[in-house]
């Protein structure tokens, strides 16, 4: 669906001589996806081996792991670790960091813009912008203005509150570390209002780091999900896509 030549296998030896022999044929893999299941051990070897054996165009890597916790955050082998079942708009985010996308950024967006936009009925639908750096407010506004939504720019959590009290927004993306009241207080508070209300609005964190902690921090605060800065289009477009839908299919239920 994403116009992605794939080859896989179910052995790490194997990938390991795909991986060489490609690369001597000029044909190298810009992404290795690992789906390590228990075996972690089996994937950290392949990663290394491959990393060690290839003196140029070396492969990004992605681990498809359902016990990540037993790793280091951000080990340096991996771009992405992610967790089982995969969101498409996470994948995407993980795609974006790698190889894949900066080597041929021309050939593997165009199939990313094939996501089916039409979902999302978007002129009526508000967005909250939960931020307090400047900069950050201003590239934030202008990427959903240009992505076709409405945007409201806040620059700490009591602000979000009190512009919940008047309007009601259909997604926010919420800044972990602001200041007054940070991004998981203020999640915490809102998902405490909910429980009188019944509504419940997707929340996506704005992180500085795309570590595990993070990621489970967020969860933890009631976050649906999180999208890393500096944000890039295609990836917001894609978690919009994927809450939105999923928000519109909730209530229409």
């Amino acid at each position: 669906a994403l116009g992605i030549e794939t080859e896989e296998t179910n052995s790490f030896v194997r990938a390991i001589k795909l991986t060489e022999l490609a690369a001597k044929e000029g044909k190298g893999f810009d992404l290795v996806v690992f789906g390590a299941g228990t075996n972690i051990e089996g994937a950290l070897f392949a990663a290394s081996s491959i990393s060690m054996t290839l003196d140029t165009a070396k492969p990004d890597f992605i681990l498809l792991d359902e016990m990540r916790s037993r790793l280091k955050a951000g080990d340096a082998r991996f771009t992405a670790i992610l967790n089982k079942p995969i969101k498409q708009a996470v994948l995407f985010e993980a795609l974006s960091r790698s190889n894949l996308v900066s080597r041929r950024r021309d050939e593997f967006f165009p199939s990313v813009s094939l996501l089916s936009e039409e979902a999302v009925p978007k002129a009526k639908l508000r967005i909250l912008v939960a931020e307090d750096n400047p900069v950050n407010q201003m590239l934030a506004d202008k990427l959903l203005k240009g992505l076709g939504y409405s945007v409201h720019t806040v620059a700490d959590g009591t602000e979000v509150l009190e512009a919940l009290g008047r309007v009601s927004y259909d997604l926010i993306l919420m800044d972990c570390q602001m200041p007054e009241m940070d991004g998981f207080e203020t999640t915490r508070r809102i998902r405490m209002l909910e429980n009188e209300t019944l509504r419940n609005i997707p929340i996506v964190a704005l992180t500085a780091n795309a570590l595990v902690e993070d990621a489970r921090r967020c969860v933890e605060a009631g976050m649906n999900d999180h999208l890393s800065k500096p944000i890039k289009k295609e990836v917001l477009r894609a978690k919009l896509i994927e809450w939105l839908s999923a928000d519109k299919n909730k209530k229409s239920a």
